[in-house]
């Protein structure tokens, strides 16, 4: 079972961030697959079937998503330097601003939100946070993590 505290911060946070990232949100007309897909192609190039197998998406779904990522000039497609056949997805300069801007936003409203933290309970809370991190991430079957810890 969930701790109350968690579910109340889990709730806290989100809405913060939603409300403060709403509007970089909407100017791209983005949803949280789409989101997803910047962040993973943020660390490496993958083709439309790696897309849909990291977010569990059918590949007509998938192609979709890539489409309109495309249309958005976040994407783009290109010929793959290992295999001239295959076509790799990759982050556009207009998806990396997209990125940098979503970081910064993301950064700035936690920062308010932790703001009346005292720093010894933000350094409890980082160290929680991180065991938190690496559990899911030995725990989790597929896919990859949306914003990878650094």
């Amino acid at each position: 079972m969930i701790p109350r505290e968690v579910q109340a911060f889990h709730a806290r946070v989100m809405s913060r961030l939603m409300a403060d990232l709403s509007g970089l949100i909407q100017t791209h007309d983005l949803t949280p697959a789409q989101i997803s897909t910047l962040f993973r192609l943020r660390r490496q190039d993958l083709t439309v079937t790696q897309v849909g197998t990291e977010l569990g998406l059918t590949p007509p779904t998938a192609s979709h998503l890539v489409d309109r990522l495309e249309a958005r000039g976040l994407v783009e497609r290109h010929h793959s330097p290992d295999d001239a056949r295959r076509r790799d997805v990759r982050l556009t300069a207009g998806g990396e601003d997209f990125l940098a801007a979503f970081d910064t936003g993301l950064a700035a409203s936690l920062e308010r939100l932790l703001a009346g933290v005292p720093t010894t309970d933000l350094d409890r809370l980082a160290t929680a946070l991180r065991a938190v991190l690496t559990g899911m991430d030995a725990n989790r079957s597929t896919g990859s993590p949306i914003i990878p810890m650094e």
